[in-house]
């Protein structure tokens, strides 16, 4: 507590005209809702995953959370936007499958693309992505999107790589590119270790939610 307290008064100090208000604003704002009594794949597919830390969460420990600062919310953020515009093309295409969030009336839809099914309206229609779990594992994860109707059917991971993206998963084609980002960015010609485990994860929990049903490719893009 004392810390976020810290970060919140130091957020005041800076010298710009308006980014220590916008910092302080964040700060004041909940921690998300995200599950900690299961295990997510985007955390356990790391080399530095945690088990004990992980274990401690599964046994109703508490979670030890801060909220982000500035620099990295904007991250956050870039990241959640690049979603929403890759997911927004598939829905305008009508080949995006999963759960749908009117935003006039609060109802879900399941479906492709769909309209609401109370108002009939698909311009209000906002992404909620598909839920993947298995609770025998205690295994729970959220895949960007479910393709249909373009050939197989196929889930997709949006990825946003910026330079510290390459220089945790990839430094030697950052290093090769001289810390040119367009160039290292060129140069990638597969998807990075931690991206295809974390896509095998969720092909297995969908074969185990859907059986013959479920996907059996996952399509990765990058920007």
């Amino acid at each position: 507590m004392a810390t976020e307290l810290k970060k919140f008064l130091d957020a005041k100090k800076t010298t710009t005209r308006l980014l220590g208000d916008v910092e302080r604003h964040l700060m004041r704002r909940p921690l998300d809702d995200r599950r900690q009594d299961v295990l997510h794949p985007s955390e356990i597919i790391k080399p530095d995953w945690c088990h004990r830390y992980s274990y401690h969460l599964l046994t109703g420990g508490e979670a030890n959370r801060t909220k982000p600062n500035l620099r990295l919310q904007n991250i956050f953020d870039e990241g959640h936007y690049i979603h929403a515009k890759w997911q927004s093309r598939f829905q305008a295409m009508n080949v995006l499958y999963g759960k749908f969030e009117c935003l006039a009336c609060q109802v879900m839809t399941i479906g492709i693309s769909p309209a609401c099914k109370d108002c009939g309206r698909k311009d209000v229609m906002e992404y909620r992505e598909v839920t993947l779990v298995d609770d025998n594992l205690r295994i729970a994860g959220h895949t960007d999107g479910w393709i249909k109707d373009i050939g197989d059917d196929c889930l997709i991971e949006i990825k946003s790589i910026g330079a510290g993206t390459l220089r945790f998963e990839a430094p030697d084609i950052l290093a090769d590119a001289g810390g040119d980002m367009t160039k290292a960015f060129n140069n990638i010609r597969r998807p990075f270790r931690s991206h295809l485990l974390q896509g095998q994860m969720y092909l297995e929990l969908a074969h185990r939610m859907y059986g013959a049903e479920a996907p059996k490719e996952i399509v990765l893009v990058r920007e």
